[in-house]
C-alpha cells in the first residue's frame, strides 16, 4: 500500500493579520461611540440646568407683575425712593445697570422662601402718553392720547452647580399710577 502524504502548505497568517486589524477599527468604533454618548450625556445635564434657570426666571418675572399689580391696586402709594427692596423709578441722570446689580448681589427682591437663585426688579418708567391709533382688543385697551404707566421688570435665576445664569426683562404697562 502506498499512502500519500501530502505536504503541508506554508501559512502566512494573512487571516490573523485581517481578524486583528477588523477588531482594532471595531474597538476603535466601540471607544469612540462611549466616549460621544458620556459627552452627550453631559450636554443633556448642561441643558437641563439651562432650562431649570430659565424657568425660575420666568417665574420670578412673573411674581414681578404680581408685584406690579399689587403695587397699582395699593391705595396708600408706593415710595419708589427706597432702593433697598427691589423697587425703583426710572432715573435718566443716573440709570439703574440690572447686571452690576445682579454681580453685586443686592437690591433684587428675593422670592419668600428662596435661597437667591431667584430674583427679581421692578423699575417704574414713569407715565406716558399713547402714541398713534390702537385697536380696541377689549375694554381695557388704551385710547389715543391717554396715560399708561410703565414698569419694566427684571428678574435673575441661577444655578449654583453649573454656573449658568438666565436674565429676563419685560414691560408691564398699566393703566394707573402707582
Amino acid at each position: 500500500m502506498y499512502y500519500q502524504v501530502r505536504k503541508a502548505k506554508i501559512q502566512r497568517g494573512a487571516a490573523l493579520i485581517v481578524s486583528l486589524l477588523i477588531l482594532t477599527v471595531m474597538t476603535l468604533i466601540g471607544v469612540t461611540a462611549m466616549s460621544q454618548s458620556g459627552l452627550e450625556t453631559l450636554m443633556a445635564g448642561n441643558l437641563q440646568l439651562q432650562t431649570s434657570a430659565m424657568a425660575g426666571a420666568e417665574n420670578a418675572l412673573s411674581q414681578s407683575e404680581k408685584d406690579v399689580n399689587r403695587i397699582v391696586s395699593d391705595t396708600t402709594g408706593f415710595d419708589f425712593d427706597d432702593n433697598t427692596d427691589g423697587f425703583y423709578r426710572f432715573d435718566r441722570n443716573n440709570p439703574i445697570d440690572p447686571v452690576t446689580l445682579i454681580q453685586s448681589g443686592s437690591g433684587f427682591e428675593t422670592l419668600a422662601g428662596n435661597t437667591p437663585p431667584e430674583r427679581y426688579i421692578i423699575e417704574y418708567l414713569g407715565p406716558r402718553a399713547v402714541p398713534g391709533e390702537s385697536i380696541v382688543i377689549g375694554r381695557e385697551t388704551p385710547r389715543v392720547g391717554s396715560e399708561i404707566h410703565l414698569f419694566r421688570n427684571t428678574a435673575l435665576s441661577f444655578n449654583n452647580d453649573s454656573g449658568s445664569r438666565r436674565l429676563v426683562q419685560s414691560l408691564f404697562i398699566t393703566g394707573e399710577a402707582p
